[in-house]
């Protein structure tokens, strides 16, 4: 995982050649949307099984935070998957910020080992030979939920995700968000947070929402 991380998710129009899904430097976090029933959370398990057949676990690690009050990442706990560091269901906000503090420390802790070797980022760390330290991918899924708690706690979450999304890219870290809308962000001062997010992919949904996912910049 070097130089990125590439899955293969599905197959062009024509059915001969795969999509292929990359994160790394650019884009290094991505936004998925739909509405109920769009194959959304199909998605991100076809995803999750590309990405951890294609790294063993010292290449890549995963964070799995389930905001839809389901059941979607038990099978990741049951029996345990190796590159799971936290599989999370019907989490609260305040265990979600718990976790969004755990990965900004985490990627202090990795920039405090670049600077001491003399290295920019995670990809000169493997450069110099290093591979200790995987690759890690965060996903959220139903991630507007963190925002649905209380003005300090929401304020709390969303300069969690701000800072993870413009700095963590540089330790190896990337962040995935997934909602069925991102209507109503707008109004939670974090219409920049869609800004962050370089891949983008719209399901099924409204024109709103397909507006704001594959709006400027995307």
């Amino acid at each position: 995982s070097k130089d990125g991380l590439e899955a293969d998710v599905g197959w062009t129009s024509q059915g001969n050649m795969p999509v292929r899904f990359k994160l790394g430097d650019n884009p290094a976090h991505a936004l998925f949307g739909g509405k109920t029933g769009t194959g959304k959370s199909n998605f991100i398990h076809v995803l999750i099984h590309g990405l951890c057949h294609r790294y063993s676990p010292k290449e890549l690690e995963v964070y799995l935070l389930d905001y839809k009050e389901g059941v979607e990442f038990n099978c990741y706990a049951h029996p345990p998957l190796p590159h799971a560091r936290l599989v999370a269901t019907e989490s609260d906000i305040e265990y979600g910020i718990a976790v969004l503090e755990h990965l900004k420390r985490e990627y202090q802790e990795r920039a405090a080992v670049f600077k001491q070797l003399g290295v920019r980022d995670y990809r000169g760390f493997r450069e110099q030979g290093h591979d200790s330290m995987p690759r890690a991918v965060v996903i959220i899924d139903e991630f507007q939920k963190l925002f649905e708690g209380d003005r300090q706690s929401s304020e709390t979450a969303e300069q969690l995700l701000v800072t993870l999304l413009k700095q963590a890219r540089a330790a190896g870290i990337h962040v995935i968000l997934s909602t069925q809308t991102v209507r109503g962000l707008q109004n939670q001062s974090v219409s920049g947070l869609i800004g962050q997010l370089g891949c983008r992919v719209a399901l099924s949904c409204s024109v709103d929402d397909s507006y704001l996912l594959l709006g400027s910049g995307n």
